[in-house]
């Protein structure tokens, strides 16, 4: 059920499924030792490895397996996660493999069943395990993944101020984590040596000020990543829902001052979520130019007022000091061109809330460990779920009925260069920036250089720290 990006990256630890994705975010053996594609791409066979355990000794079977899947694709409460999933038609055990089977090629398929992973939950008054089910109060959680939570009982899947991870395995050391919003207060618990590492969390600006005064604790690791901050529209708002405000919009965010600004070392190449993945992609470059921006609204009849503003917006943020930075200059930014914006501060569990129930005029994220082309059709195709946006656009619709059938890599490629060029126009999404993986650890520490780092900042590779 975890959409948020920390919830997915600690899942990724404590569970396991059919395959995984490499710090490359490759396919790799997981569960499944191996898997073939038969019948034109619309039948999967995942051969389940002889010595599958899950975190109590039980054997992971190509039934278990099944079963897990199953719920997963049609169990209550829905998994979101079957948003990825259009062409899934059913699921069967054979012999040691699980097959799975699709109304139509899906080139997608592989990398999103990453999502799909292997628990069971245990209830003692319950006649049998719950297999990849919703957990409920009084159960305790078995996982299949290289770490095991420390508290293995409901109650565990909410830690409030920290969470212990203990390996499953020799080798790794136990992980703890401890959650932090205040840029300032990790900064100190990083100069106390109350923790060892902080992981893609701390923004640049202060990961540069460590490294210049306490090179002599530190060292910073560094990779290219693939999360995008983003800036998304409700296009049923009666302003917003005008491509022409919205283009004003973006004509108004002087995106290369704010990079300049916040030290960042980041690609703003406008309208495009997969710069490192398509470093040919095309997309329409929207240059800083609000007298140009002031014209549209003009022309697009809204003009200023006596008082200088010309309508009022709500931007939906956190109080997590990088996005409320960020939204903070916007609103400064905007005034400029006479849009009066009000920052609505929440909670991140309540914004996520918000913003899946579409309860927004504007908002900036950031998009964790995207992988390929699939995000499009997730948050631009009509009826979508992850569409929060409202987003209609019959032609998108076509382009990108046809991408996620298309086998060809370099055919789909073409489709969703197209599909991303017409979203840079439309604009339900404006793409901001690309950011780094950044690690500031203590020195001391060792097993891990910037390559290892993975590209959608997986904690995974943190079990190779020494």
């Amino acid at each position: 059920m975890a959409l948020d990006a920390a919830g997915q990256q600690l899942d990724e630890l404590v569970f396991s499924g059919l395959i995984q994705l490499n710090k490359d975010l490759r396919p790799v053996p997981a569960i499944a030792e191996s898997w073939t594609v038969e019948n034109g791409g619309k039948t999967w066979r995942f051969r389940i490895r002889d010595n599958a355990r899950d975190q109590s000794g039980e054997p992971i079977t190509a039934e278990k397996m099944t079963a897990c899947l199953e719920n997963y694709r049609h169990g209550k409460p829905l998994s979101p996660y079957i948003a990825s999933f259009p062409a899934w038609t059913g699921t069967e055990a054979l012999n040691n493999e699980v097959l799975l089977k699709l109304s139509q090629p899906d080139p997608y398929l592989l990398r999103n069943l990453s999502l799909l992973r292997y628990f069971r939950a245990v209830n003692p008054l319950s006649p049998k395990d719950e297999i990849c089910t919703n957990p409920k109060a009084g159960d305790t959680l078995i996982g299949s993944g290289l770490y095991r939570l420390a508290e293995s009982g409901y109650d565990g899947l909410f830690p409030e101020s920290e969470l212990l991870l203990l390996p499953t395995t020799a080798g790794p050391h136990p992980l703890r984590f401890i959650f932090s919003i205040d840029e300032n207060s990790k900064a100190i618990r990083l100069l106390r040596g109350d923790v060892d590492v902080a992981h893609y969390s701390i923004q640049i600006s202060k990961t540069r000020w460590f490294e210049q005064k306490y090179g002599d604790r530190f060292r910073v690791l560094a990779r290219e990543g693939v999360p995008v901050t983003y800036v998304a529209f409700n296009l049923k708002h009666p302003i917003l829902g005008k491509k022409a405000v919205r283009h004003a919009i973006a004509l108004s965010l002087d995106r290369k001052s704010i990079v300049h600004y916040k030290m960042f070392d980041l690609d703003t190449e406008s309208g495009s979520l997969l710069a490192p993945m398509l470093p040919e992609s095309t997309a329409v470059e929207i240059p800083y130019d609000p007298a140009a921006a002031e014209k549209e609204l003009d022309a697009t009849g809204f003009p200023r007022g006596p008082d200088g503003v010309r309508f009022h917006i709500t931007i939906k943020t956190t109080p997590i000091r990088d996005g409320l930075e960020t939204n903070q200059i916007f609103q400064a930014m905007l005034a400029r061109i006479g849009i009066q914006v009000t920052l609505q501060i929440v909670e991140p569990a309540v914004f996520f809330a918000s913003i899946r129930k579409k309860n927004f005029e504007m908002y900036t994220s950031r998009f964790i460990g995207l992988s390929d082309g699939s995000i499009f059709y997730r948050i631009l195709r009509s009826g979508r779920p992850d569409n929060r946006a409202s987003y209609e656009n019959p032609e998108v619709d076509r382009l990108l009925d046809r991408a996620m059938s298309e086998t060809d890599d370099s055919a789909r490629a073409e489709l969703m260069r197209k599909v991303q060029t017409i979203m840079a126009d439309d604009l339900p999404y404006l793409p901001l920036w690309h950011s780094k993986i950044t690690d500031l650890i203590r020195k001391g520490l060792t097993g891990l250089d910037g390559p290892d780092l993975s590209l959608s900042s997986s904690l995974v590779p943190l079990s190779k720290l020494r």
